[in-house]
């Protein structure tokens, strides 16, 4: 049983035991995105993304695969080409959804926490949504998977694309981006199990 001070630390999708459930047995994937009102007296508003899952797969085999973004990303349906830039850590990538079409450069890092977990981070440095920040967290979950949260902040005065994606778009986009490339790693350790296996 988690403790109220405990559970208050944990994201949403951790913190509520029948949410957690429903990852864990029914490989349900939760994403919320919310956007606020700033300070009074200012213009600015704030989009909340958060949400979380589980791969079937360990942490470490997990966050590899992620890495290998021109191969994971060619899992989403979503993400049109990716050009990976390893030296400065920078992704050319072409998105469409729902018709509407993106071109970004995002940056990313890594990051091991003594706790244990593993942070990717990302930023739109070009684009329409430049100045967009995500983080995903890998951390190690029973039976040798890896629970998977994403945490990300974005401030703007008038958002830069239609409505419909700040109501419900983005989060059936994340759902469904987090959905494939769970798929992917997956398949890419099963694949790995059975070679060990040999035809036995």
């Amino acid at each position: 049983m988690v403790s109220n001070g405990v559970a208050a630390e944990l994201p949403f999708w951790k913190a509520k035991p029948e949410v957690y459930q429903k990852i864990v047995e029914q490989k349900r994937v939760f994403v919320s995105v919310t956007s606020v009102d700033g300070e009074k007296g200012s213009h600015e508003k704030h989009m909340k993304l958060s949400g979380g899952g589980q791969i079937r797969a360990p942490k470490d085999f997990a966050v590899e695969r992620i890495l290998d973004f021109e191969k994971s990303f060619q899992h989403s349906d979503f993400i049109k080409s990716v050009q990976v830039d390893s030296k400065h850590h920078s992704l050319f990538i072409h998105a469409v959804a729902y018709g509407f079409s993106n071109s970004m450069k995002v940056n990313w890092s890594q990051k091991k926490e003594g706790s244990g977990k593993t942070l990717l981070s990302f930023e739109v440095q070009e684009g329409i949504m430049k100045g967009f920040q995500w983080t995903l967290s890998f951390e190690k979950a029973l039976k040798n998977r890896t629970d998977v949260g994403v945490d990300g902040d974005y401030n703007y005065e008038k958002f830069p694309m239609p409505a419909f994606f700040l109501r419900f778009g983005l989060e059936v986009v994340f759902q469904k981006l987090a959905i494939q490339l769970r798929s992917y790693v997956e398949e890419e350790y099963n694949k790995v199990q059975k070679s060990k296996g040999g035809d036995s």
